[in-house]
C-alpha cells in the first residue's frame, strides 16, 4: 500500500469512528438529547388599571318605586394617585356623587347614583361618566340599566287595518296586574274617523277597548288616550294606537 493510499484509509476510519460516536449512549446512560434555547418571556402586568366591582347595574322595579339607588366601587390599581375630576350622566333623571375625590394606589371610592323613576315606565338605559386625571383612564362609563315591572297588560298595542278592508270593530284587551284594582275613567281617539268604546269584564280588573273605523278607504294613524284612576301617577296615562294601511 502506498503512502497516498495510507492516508486515504486512515482518514475514512476516522470518519467512521466520528460517525459512531454520534449514535452512542450519553454519559449518564441516557440518549442525547437537544438543550432547549427558548427563553421565557415576562409578560407585562395587565391589572394596572382603575377597576371597578361591577360596571353595569341592573334592578327589576317595582311599579310605584321613585328611585333606584346605584353603587359602584372604584380600586386604583395603578401606581400612582388618581384624581377624579368630574362626574357625568347620560340624562337628568340621575343623579351622581363619589366618597372620594383622589385615589392612592390601592384606594377605593364609592360611586352612587340616585336614579329617578317617577316618570319612568318599562325599560331603561341610563349611563354614569367617571372623568379622572389619569392619562389612560380619562373617561370611564358605567351603566344602570332598570326594567320597571308593568301595572297593566295592554294587548295589542296596536290595532291595523288595511284599506279597503270591511270596518269592523277590533279589540284591545287591557288587564289590571297589580293587586289594587284600577278603573279606566275616559279613553280619547286622536282621530275622529275611529270611535272607542268600553266593555267592562271584571269591574277594576279587566276590560276592553273595541275601536271601529268610520271607514276604510284612506290610509290613517293615530291613538287612543286612556287614562285611569291609578294611584300612581305616572301609570294614569296609557297610550294604545291604530292604522288603516
Amino acid at each position: 500500500m502506498n503512502t497516498s493510499h495510507q492516508k486515504l484509509f486512515t482518514y475514512t476510519k476516522l470518519l467512521f469512528a466520528l460517525s459512531l460516536l454520534a449514535w452512542l449512549p450519553a454519559a449518564n446512560g441516557g440518549a442525547i438529547t437537544k438543550t432547549s434555547t427558548q427563553a421565557k418571556v415576562k409578560h407585562p402586568q395587565t391589572d394596572r388599571e382603575l377597576g371597578f366591582d361591577n360596571t353595569v347595574f341592573e334592578h327589576r322595579a317595582k311599579p310605584d318605586e321613585e328611585v333606584l339607588h346605584a353603587s359602584f366601587v372604584m380600586t386604583n390599581n395603578t401606581e400612582q394617585p388618581v384624581k377624579i375630576t368630574g362626574l357625568d350622566t347620560s340624562c337628568t333623571c340621575l343623579d351622581v356623587r363619589s366618597d372620594k375625590k383622589i385615589l392612592a394606589p390601592g384606594a377605593k371610592a364609592k360611586i352612587e347614583a340616585d336614579f329617578s323613576l317617577s316618570k319612568l315606565a318599562g325599560t331603561s338605559e341610563q349611563f354614569v361618566y367617571v372623568k379622572t386625571d389619569h392619562p389612560d383612564f380619562k373617561e370611564l362609563r358605567l351603566s344602570v340599566r332598570v326594567s320597571i315591572e308593568p301595572l297593566f297588560e295592554i294587548e295589542p298595542k296596536m290595532l291595523s287595518w288595511t284599506v279597503g278592508e270591511t270596518p269592523e270593530e277590533k279589540a284591545i284587551k287591557f288587564k289590571v296586574l297589580g293587586k289594587r284594582g284600577v278603573n279606566i275613567v275616559s279613553m280619547t281617539s286622536s282621530k275622529g274617523t275611529v270611535s272607542v268604546d268600553k266593555k267592562v269584564i271584571k269591574e277594576g280588573r279587566e276590560s276592553e277597548l273595541i275601536l271601529k273605523p268610520k271607514s276604510t278607504a284612506s290610509t290613517t294613524l293615530g291613538m287612543i288616550r286612556i287614562i285611569t284612576d291609578s294611584k300612581i301617577a305616572k301609570h294614569r296615562t296609557q297610550l294604545v294606537y291604530f292604522t288603516v294601511k
